[in-house]
């Protein structure tokens, strides 16, 4: 009678902390699925996305690749011819004359080394004769080549980790770590001429979109790997999501009784020998079974719950458990009897592979038990 009455003071504890528990689940629950599903699922999109945008800039070089030959970079005497014809168009009409004669010069030798031996040197201030001097990889530059250099290397050479890959894909704006036309001429010459026509203004645009679209599309490249197995990890992110939401809608609607005493039993396993073997059983979740500290095999997992009607007897059923040889999968029925405490009593296996289990907890035991131990009333009377 006495551990009756302890074994109930211990089930209304149970039965306050078996609602507390079943209140957190339906928080948890509003939880995962307004803040946690939500966000996984934003972060997988918003991947998608970037994915989707990085894809376009590989298709749109691989169209250009595909589409025109390879442009050589010039060479100095390219470049100079090309802005020696531009300052000579631009001065023609100016310094023309229909009056003047037009001068023979011949090759004589003796007269240019004498014009050179009698010529004094002279500073040309605007430095037409020295339009471009070459560039020298060694010598010190106004940083501009360096910088120019550096973006390169950064594009060429260095793998790209996942954050800059999200921001370039999120911003939108690859180009601003592409090298321009006017730095890949300023690796070559220290002073480019300042002074451009409109023809090779547009000239240089077009050369800068095609590099740029070329750099892009080798961003692109090394990007899509990382992203993709992003995009994986947020998929995996949902599924595992999807799957606790699932559990909670589960043991938010499952009966533990009303009140929910059974629910503070969910989780709380205990362990314990009996005989050569040892036994886990893990309320509403798993059984096993253990030998030498090592365990051999998977009784069942958590089915269902059954309640007699007239003893108010509950029983678990674990079903799915590791295949015995040339038999059938392992089962298990836990029966929860009242007791003190709360440990595994008795196992036993009545058929192959199907086995019996009594667990005691004082959470099964019920007022109707110990009102059938104490005296009645009308026998103390008769007494």
């Amino acid at each position: 009678i006495e551990m009756l009455r302890s074994a109930l003071k211990t089930k209304r504890t149970g039965a306050e902390l078996g609602q507390q528990l079943l209140d957190a689940d339906r928080v948890k629950l509003e939880e995962i699925r307004n803040t946690e599903l939500a966000g996984a699922i934003e972060r997988h999109e918003k991947t998608k996305e970037q994915i989707s945008r990085m894809r376009e800039f590989e298709r749109a070089a691989d169209e250009l690749d595909a589409g025109s030959p390879a442009t050589e970079e010039p060479s100095s005497e390219d470049f100079a011819e090309s802005a020696s014809a531009s300052e000579s168009a631009g001065g023609l009409e100016e310094h023309a004359s229909d009056d003047l004669e037009p001068c023979v010069f011949e090759d004589n030798p003796e007269d240019d080394k004498s014009s050179s031996e009698d010529a004094p040197d002279v500073d040309d201030d605007n430095g037409d004769d020295d339009m471009y001097e070459p560039y020298d990889p060694h010598a010190a530059s106004d940083g501009r080549a360096t910088e120019a250099e550096e973006a390169g290397d950064a594009i060429n050479v260095a793998p790209m980790t996942i954050e800059q890959c999200i921001s370039y894909a999120g911003e939108g704006d690859m180009a601003r770590d592409s090298l321009s036309l006017l730095d890949r001429f300023s690796r070559m010459f220290k002073k480019p001429r300042a002074a451009s026509t409109a023809a090779g203004e547009s000239a240089q645009s077009e050369e800068d979109q095609r590099h740029r679209t070329l750099v892009n599309g080798k961003i692109a490249r090394e990007c899509l790997p990382l992203l993709e197995e992003r995009e994986r990890t947020h998929k995996r992110d949902i599924d595992t999501q999807n799957r606790r939401i699932e559990e909670l809608e589960h043991s938010v609607a499952f009966p533990y009784g009303d009140p929910p005493v059974l629910r503070a039993l969910k989780g709380k396993c205990v362990r314990q020998a009996l005989g050569q073997y040892e036994f886990e059983h893990c309320p509403f979740e798993t059984v096993l079974q253990y030998e030498h500290g090592r365990r051999i095999a998977d009784l069942g997992k958590f089915e269902k719950l059954s309640m007699d009607s007239d003893s108010e007897e509950v029983t678990l059923h674990y079903e799915k458990g590791a295949s015995c040889w040339k038999g059938p999968r392992r089962s298990v029925a836990v029966r929860l009897s009242c007791g003190a405490d709360t440990a595994i009593v008795d196992v036993d296996e009545p058929s192959r592979c199907v086995y019996r289990m009594t667990f005691s907890t004082p959470l099964a035991c019920s007022q109707r038990m110990l009102d059938e131990l104490l005296p009645s009333p009308t026998a103390h009377d008769e007494l």
